[in-house]
C-alpha cells in the first residue's frame, strides 16, 4: 500500500514526487499523520507515519532515529485498531533500527512488546530468542526490573509452548528479581498471574486460585483489564477443579468487563472459555452459539481462533456432528503443524481418533492416538515428579481416547498397546536408569534458597500455631494465608531442585512392553488385570500364560465408582459391610472370570481402583498393585539382595529441643500422639545387626542420611504417621522428628529425591497407600513416590489403622518374611496373609477395617 501511495503522488506531480525535499516532506507527513491521528483516524494516521518512515529510509543519508520515531507513532496507531499483524512487523523493524544505531537497551525494551507479538501468532521460538537477547542485555547493563520483565514474558513464551519446566524456573526468577529489587505491584501481579496459569494449564488448580487471587490484590484500581484476564483465569481454573457454576460466574464478570470497555480480544478470550465451561455442564448447543461467537471475535488472532474452534469441533462431536467436527479437526491440525503448538495438535488428533471411533473405525484412530500421546509426553517431560500432576485433564483426555479405541476395536494386542501407551512413563524412566544415572550437585544459590524457604515455611507454622491459641480468628486467619504462601513458595524451590535433578538422568523412555512379553513372563497361577476407566465406561484386560486373552466391559465409570464408596471402609460395618463387599465383588471381580487356576493376580489400577481391599473381595487369591505391566517387567529384573539387615523408623517425637531451640513436627493445627505401639512393634521385630532410630533419634535429618547410605537393606520399616492429600498429593508425607535441617515432615516431593535401598520398604502409617488416582498417571502419592526412589515393593495402608492392631500385624508379618532360626522365611504373600489371620482372630480386631487395609505395591517376591 506505502508503493501505491507514492506512485500516485508522483503522477499527481507530473513524475515528480511532492516529498522530493525529504526533509520537509518528512515534517509534513508526520504532521499529517498526527492530525489524523487527534481525529481519531488511526488507520489513515498508521499509513502517514510509515509513508514518512520510508522517506527517511529513501534519502542518499537516513537518519534512523527519525525513522525510528515514525515507526514508533505508527505503532501507537497500530495499537488503536489492533492490528497486530502490521504492529509486529512495524516493532521488528524498529527492533533491528534500534540495533543498528548501537541502541541496544532500546531495542532490548521493543524486544520485550516484539515478543510478546510474535507469541500472539504462534512463532514461540522466535519469541523465546527476542526476549531471552532482551534479558541478557538487561542483565549486562544491569537493568535488573527490566530483567524480570524479560523474565516474565519468556514463562509465558514457555507456557505457551507448552515447555512447563522452563515456564515455571523462569516465572521463579522473575518473582525473586521483584521482591528484591521493586517495589512495583503490578510487576508482581504479572508474574503471578503467569504462574497461576502455568498451573491452571497442569491441573493444580488449587495452587493456581492462591496465586490468581494474591494477583488480584496487587493490581491496582485502573488496571481493569489486568483485573479482568485475572477474573477470566480464575473462571478457567474453576472449571478445571471441576466446579463449573464459579467458573462461569467468573468468566461473565471478566467478559461483562470486556464488553464495557469495548475490548474485542478480551471478548473473543471469554466467550470461548464461557463455551468450554458449558461444554462441561453438557449444554452443547448454547457452548456452540458462544463458541462460534468468540471466533468471530478473534478476527486474525490465529491462536485464538485456533482453540475457539477447537472446542466448536469437540461440541459437534458431542453432539454426534461427526462429519462436521472431523473436518474441522483435521483443519486445526494442520493449523497445529502451522504454529508448532503441539497442544493444539495433541488435541486435534485426539478429537480425529474420538470421531473414527464413534464411526466404527477404530483402526484409523491407531496412529492418531500414537502421536497424540507422544505430543502429550512431550509437553511434561522435564517437570518435577509431582509438579503438574494433580489431574493433567490433557494426558487423561488422551488417555480416554487410548482406552476407549483400544476396547472399541475389540482387539485385546491393540488394547494392551494402548494402556500401556498411556501410562505415565516417568517411573519407566527412573526404573530403567537410576542403577547408571548420577544425580547432579544442586547449585549453591539453589540450596541457600531451598533451605531459606524451609525456614520461612517453619516459622510461619509456629506463628499460626500461636495465632490459633489466642482465639482470635482474624489472626488466625491471617496467618494461615501466610502459611500457605510460604509453603507455595517453598514447593516452588523443591520443584527447581526436582528439575535440576532430572538433568542428570537421561530422558530415557523404554519402549513399552509386548503383550506376548508380558505373558510369557507370567507363571502358569497368575493373572494379570489391566483396567481401563474413562469419563464414562470402565474396562479390563486380563492376561494369563495360557489363557486367551479377554476384554471385559465393566459397564458404568459411575457406577462403579459408586460401588467402590459404598464399601466405604473403615466406617461400614454389620449388614451395610456385607452387601457393600457383595456388589463390588459382583461388579468388578465376577466378570473377569479369572478361574480356579488363577492363584495370584497382578492388579493394573485405574481411577479409584487403587483404594480398593482386592483381598477383602476375594480372600481365596493372592493380589498385587502394578504400576504398568513394563514397570512390572523391570521391577523383575531387579535381584533380591544378599542383604539380611532391617532398618526401623518408630515412635518419633513430635516436640523436641535441639540447639537450644523447641522444635515441633507440625501437622495441620492439631498435635501429633506419640506411637508407643510403633516402639514396641520395632522392639519386638528388631535382630541383632539392624539399624534402628526410635524416639528423638528418628528425626528427619538422620533418616536421610540413612536412607542415602550405600547400605542395601532387607527391608525397611517406617512407623510413623502417614498423612495422603487426595487434592494436593505433594501435601503428603511421613511425621518424624524434627532435626537441625529438615522440619520432620517427609514429604511426597522430598521422597522423589531419595535413593531408597531395599528389597522391601513397609510403610506401617494410616492412609500411606493412598493418594490421587489420575488416568494414565498411576497412584501418585506415598507408595508412587517410594518405588520412584527405589524401593521395587511396598506394603502400605488404603486408610487410618489402628495402632495396636498395627503392631500385631506387623509383628506377625516381619516374623514370618524374614523367617527365624526355626522358621524358614516366606513370600511376601504368605506373610501378609499370617498377619491378617491373625489379626482378625482377636474378636476386637475381627472388624475388616483392622486388617484388611494392608496392600503390596510393586512386584512380588
Amino acid at each position: 500500500m506505502c508503493l501505491v501511495t507514492l506512485a500516485l503522488f508522483a503522477v499527481m506531480s507530473g513524475g515528480r514526487s511532492v516529498y522530493a525535499d525529504k526533509p520537509r516532506g518528512y515534517d509534513d507527513a508526520m504532521r499529517r499523520a498526527s492530525a489524523l491521528f487527534d481525529d481519531k483516524k488511526y488507520e489513515a494516521s498508521a499509513q502517514e507515519f510509515l509513508i514518512a518512515a520510508d522517506l527517511v529510509r529513501e534519502t542518499d543519508q537516513p537518519e534512523p532515529e527519525l525513522e525510528v520515531r515514525a515507526l514508533m507513532k505508527r505503532a501507537r496507531s497500530l495499537q488503536r485498531v489492533l492490528d497486530k499483524a502490521a504492529l509486529r512487523e512495524t516493532n521488528r523493524r524498529i527492533h533491528g533500527l534500534q540495533h543498528a544505531q548501537g541502541e541496544h537497551l532500546l531495542a532490548a525494551l521493543t524486544g520485550l512488546d516484539l515478543g510478546y507479538l510474535d507469541c500472539e501468532f504462534g512463532e514461540y521460538d522466535t519469541a523465546i530468542d527476542v526476549l531471552t537477547g532482551s534479558f541478557d542485555l538487561f542483565v549486562k547493563a544491569g537493568k535488573s526490573v527490566r530483567a524480570g520483565h524479560a523474565l516474565t514474558r519468556l514463562a509465558d513464551a514457555y507456557r505457551l509452548q507448552r515447555d512447563y519446566a522452563q515456564a515455571l524456573t523462569r516465572a521463579a526468577m522473575a518473582m525473586r528479581i521483584f521482591d528484591r529489587k521493586t517495589k512495583s505491584r503490578r510487576s508482581r501481579a504479572d508474574v503471578l498471574n503467569i504462574t497461576g496459569i502455568i498451573h491452571t494449564d497442569l491441573g493444580d488448580a488449587d495452587r493456581a486460585l492462591v496465586l490468581f487471587e494474591e494477583a488480584l490484590t496487587f493490581y491496582g484500581e485502573k488496571e481493569v483489564f489486568e483485573k479482568a484476564d485475572v477474573r477470566l483465569n480464575i473462571g478457567v481454573a474453576n472449571y478445571v477443579r471441576g466446579d463449573i457454576p464459579e467458573a462461569i460466574e467468573q468468566i461473565e464478570k471478566a467478559h461483562g468487563t470486556y464488553k464495557k470497555y469495548g475490548d474485542p480480544q478480551g471478548l473473543s478470550r471469554s466467550l470461548t472459555q464461557w463455551g468450554f465451561a458449558l461444554s462441561r455442564a453438557d449444554e452443547h448447543e448454547a457452548a456452540l452459539v458462544k463458541l462460534r461467537e468468540g471466533v468471530k471475535l478473534a478476527g486474525k488472532d490465529r491462536v485464538s481462533a485456533a482453540y475457539a474452534n477447537l472446542y466448536v469441533a469437540d461440541a459437534l462431536l458431542a453432539t454426534n456432528k461427526t462429519a462436521e467436527a472431523q473436518k474441522l479437526f483435521a483443519s486445526l491440525l494442520q493449523e497445529g503443524d502451522k504454529l508448532g503448538d503441539r497442544q493444539l495438535q495433541c488435541h486435534a488428533r485426539r478429537g480425529l481418533a474420538d470421531v473414527f471411533v464413534a464411526q466404527g473405525a477404530p483402526a484409523k484412530a491407531l496412529p492418531h492416538l500414537r502421536k497424540s500421546l507422544a505430543l502429550v509426553d512431550s509437553i511434561v517431560a522435564g517437570l518435577a515428579p509431582v509438579a503438574g500432576s494433580f489431574g493433567r485433564s490433557r494426558r487423561a483426555a488422551t488417555y480416554d481416547a487410548a482406552v476407549r479405541t483400544g476396547f472399541a476395536a475389540g482387539d485385546p494386542e491393540l488394547a494392551f498397546e494402548l494402556l500401556e501407551l498411556s501410562r505415565a512413563r516417568s517411573l519407566l524412566a527412573r526404573l530403567g536408569v537410576r542403577d547408571v544415572a548420577e544425580q547432579l550437585d544442586p547449585p549453591a544459590e539453589l540450596l541457600k534458597r531451598e533451605a531459606a524457604a524451609r525456614q520461612a515455611v517453619l516459622a510461619a507454622k509456629a506463628t499460626y500455631a500461636t495465632a490459633l491459641l489466642t482465639g482470635r480468628h482474624d489472626r488466625a486467619r491471617s496467618a494461615y494465608q501466610a502459611r500457605l504462601a510460604a509453603e507455595l513458595a517453598y514447593e516452588g524451590t523443591l520443584d527447581e531442585l526436582q528439575r535440576h535433578a532430572q538433568k542428570a538422568l537421561p530422558l530415557v523412555r523404554p519402549t513399552p512392553a509386548k503383550m506376548a512379553e508380558v505373558t510369557a513372563g507370567l507363571h502358569t497361577d497368575q493373572r494379570l488385570v489391566m483396567f481401563g476407566v474413562t469419563e464414562t465406561r470402565a474396562h479390563a484386560l486380563v492376561l494369563g500364560k495360557k489363557t486367551k486373552p479377554r476384554l471385559v466391559d465393566l459397564g458404568s465409570a459411575a457406577a462403579l465408582a459408586t460401588a467402590v464408596d459404598d464399601l466405604a471402609l473403615p466406617e461400614a460395618d454389620g449388614a451395610e459391610l456385607t452387601d457393600a463387599i457383595a456388589a463390588l465383588r459382583q461388579r468388578l471381580l465376577d466378570p473377569l472370570k479369572l478361574g480356579t487356576g488363577a492363584k495370584r493376580v497382578l492388579i493394573c489400577p485405574d481411577g479409584p481402583l487403587a483404594h480398593v481391599p482386592f483381598q477383602l473381595l476375594d480372600d481365596a487369591r493372592e493380589f498385587a498393585f502394578i504400576p504398568s505391566a513394563t514397570a512390572y517387567q523391570l521391577l523383575g529384573r531387579r535381584t533380591r539382595s544378599a542383604g539380611t539387615k532391617m532398618f526401623a523408623v518408630g515412635d518419633p517425637a513430635f516436640e523436641v529441643e535441639r540447639e537450644g531451640r523447641k522444635l515441633s513436627t507440625f501437622a495441620g493445627s492439631s498435635k501429633l500422639d506419640q506411637l508407643t505401639g510403633s516402639r514396641e512393634e520395632i522392639q519386638a521385630i528388631a535382630r541383632e545387626g539392624d539399624k534402628v532410630l526410635l524416639g528423638e533419634a528418628a528425626h528427619e535429618d538422620a533418616v536421610r542420611a540413612v536412607l542415602g547410605g550405600k547400605t542395601h537393606y532387607q527391608s525397611v520399616l517406617l512407623a510413623t504417621h502417614g498423612f495422603a492429600s487426595d487434592r494436593r498429593p505433594s501435601r503428603s508425607g511421613l511425621a518424624l522428628s524434627p532435626g537441625a535441617e529438615h522440619d520432620g515432615f517427609l514429604s511426597v516431593v522430598e521422597i522423589f529425591g531419595l535413593q531408597i535401598k531395599t528389597d522391601l520398604l513397609v510403610l506401617s502409617a494410616c492412609n500411606s497407600g493412598r493418594g490421587t488416582a489420575t488416568h494414565g498417571e498411576g497412584m501418585l502419592g506415598l507408595a508412587g513416590a517410594c518405588m520412584y526412589a527405589g524401593a521395587p515393593r511396598i506394603v502400605a495402608s488404603l486408610w487410618r489403622v489402628d495402632d495396636d492392631a498395627t503392631r500385631a500385624f506387623m509383628e506377625v508379618f516381619h516374623r514370618a518374611w524374614r523367617g527365624s532360626k526355626k522358621t524358614k522365611p516366606t513370600s511376601i504373600f504368605a506373610a501378609l496373609r499370617a498377619a491378617s489371620k491373625h489379626v482378625r482372630s482377636q474378636p476386637k480386631w475381627e472388624h475388616p477395617k483392622y486388617w484388611a487395609a494392608w496392600v503390596l505395591w510393586g512386584a512380588p517376591d
